[in-house]
């Protein structure tokens, strides 16, 4: 497959931009020599609505281009599949302060910080449990054939709320009530999902890849119906190489018969290398990405990266984005007053 020539010949417009005169419409403009990048096997599925894009933007000004391209910052869930070329999955509310604390289904052990990434298990009325449950429906119907069974969850940078993205999405999967659902947590650098379920940090993940322990004694049971986990374990001084080694593989067949599906939580794609490390060895991979914060160069540049691997690249989840810009329904969801993020993960 190739990426949509409409992408290809929008991103040459803008490079060019500064160059161009700022008065005339786009399609007068003159066409740009273009770039043929491949994907890997399942882009053309997760490309298939490029299709739809609108080659050039009929009635806007270069001058207008080039100030969209001074701000770097992703301001919109609705640029994401413009700007990147892949599925927006989902868009998630900032949901930081409620008008109540939740009190249903708290989990013994769980610090109060931490209750954004519980928040679809213990307010499953809210507008912000709704969004993960879209989440999910989109997630189950973005392969052809079957749903994907292993998902790796990344983002760009630490504080994008990637922990408690992938927390919640394995709590809607879980409330499907079809099977079991696994939560791994693969972040052995700075772990965090068994503070959330407040569960011990070991025997886990880190232990099983180093031959410490077979599967069965770091499988731990959660206090959420249907959800087991998989913690981290110890700070290996080998992350990247235990990550990349064969068990890995091995336990994601094995894990796969048992559990109808397996969310794994990964370090961010920039600084360390464990997330790329992954890719490729999953069913599919879901980037979160902050509005607002997420970088619209860096982002590009994660999905060459995981593209590069032949990754199958699932879509996109826009995080923490304002409450007037989902569409809320007041009368569905009386619980919530005003919207904030929580940033959980590091």
């Amino acid at each position: 497959g190739q990426i949509d020539l409409a992408v290809l010949r929008l991103d040459a417009l803008l490079v060019h931009a500064p160059a161009l005169p700022l008065d005339g419409d786009l399609l007068a403009l003159p066409d740009f020599e273009r770039d043929v990048v491949a994907l890997p096997a399942c882009a053309d599925r997760v490309h298939a609505h490029g299709d739809d894009l609108p080659v050039g933007r009929p009635g806007v000004r270069p001058a207008v281009l080039v100030a969209e391209r001074m701000d770097r910052k992703i301001r919109s869930d609705d640029e994401v599949e413009r700007l990147l070329g892949v599925p927006r999955l989902g868009v998630v509310p900032r949901v930081a302060r409620l008008g109540r604390p939740p009190r249903r289904g708290a989990l013994p052990g769980s610090p109060r910080q931490f209750r954004f990434a519980l928040l679809t298990h213990q307010e499953s009325a809210s507008r912000f449990a709704e969004s993960f449950r879209e989440l999910r429906t989109s997630l189950l119907y973005s392969t052809p054939g079957r749903a994907p069974r292993t998902v790796l969850v990344t983002s760009l940078d630490a504080g994008d709320g990637k922990a408690a993205l992938a927390m919640n999405l394995a709590v809607a999967l879980a409330q499907l009530g079809s099977g079991d659902v696994l939560l791994v947590d693969g972040n052995l650098r700075h772990p965090e999902l068994h503070t959330i379920l407040g569960a011990p940090r070991g025997p886990g993940l880190s232990a099983y890849l180093s031959g410490q322990s077979d599967l069965r004694g770091v499988l731990m049971a959660t206090g959420v119906p249907k959800l087991h986990l998989i913690p981290a374990g110890r700070r290996p001084q080998n992350p990247a190489e235990l990550l990349a080694s064969r068990r890995f593989s091995h336990a994601m067949e094995e894990l796969s018969e048992r559990f109808d599906h397996i969310v794994i939580d990964a370090p961010p794609m920039f600084g360390v290398s464990d997330a790329i490390t992954l890719a490729p060895r999953v069913d599919g991979v879901v980037l979160v990405l902050r509005q607002g914060r997420a970088n619209r160069e860096e982002a590009q540049e994660a999905v060459q990266r995981l593209w590069m691997v032949r990754a199958c690249l699932l879509g996109v989840v826009v995080n923490g984005v304002d409450g007037g810009m989902v569409r809320p329904r007041p009368e569905y969801y009386r619980s919530w007053r005003a919207d904030d993020d929580g940033r959980d993960d590091r």
